[in-house]
């Protein structure tokens, strides 16, 4: 298992799938102000099964930044609602331009397992002009 592969390819994914601005774990998103999601990969963390089987498991939550003062209060949640419609199984390739990659190669797909109920968390403090919500997600797959 090559986590590049599976980091790539889980960004790959994303940043196929959504339209709302959105930065992966830590990049520099400190001077935004509207609305973008931030989106923090956790993984991959390998559980041998067997002698010859590996589950490997990635946890993903997508932090969701929205304007305080937007009239529109329901911007949160129709953010969210295009997060969850991205969730998926996600395609894991050989990303990369290394000896041993082959962007062309899929060697097998993350299954999503469970998502967790989407949570309004409301304005970051008082200084800082944006609300905030969460969606997480698990995905596994046993690889050989």
């Amino acid at each position: 298992m090559h986590i590049k592969w599976i980091y790539a390819s889980i960004v790959k994914y994303f940043d196929a799938a959504l339209t709302t601005k959105h930065f992966f774990n830590g990049e520099d998103e400190a001077d935004e102000q509207g609305k973008f999601i931030e989106i923090k990969i956790y993984g991959p963390k390998k559980e041998r099964q067997t002698k010859t089987e590996t589950c490997v498991e990635v946890v993903i939550d997508f932090v969701i930044h929205t304007p305080k003062s937007t009239p529109d209060v329901l911007m949160p949640h129709v953010v969210a609602d295009e997060v969850d419609d991205t969730l998926d199984d996600i395609p894991i390739f050989k990303l990369g331009n290394g000896p041993d990659d082959d962007p062309g190669a899929q060697i097998y797909c993350l299954r999503l397992d469970d998502t967790e109920p989407y949570v309004f968390l409301g304005p970051v403090d008082k200084e800082t002009q944006l609300n905030r919500a969460v969606l997480r997600a698990y995905y596994s797959q046993s690889i050989e």
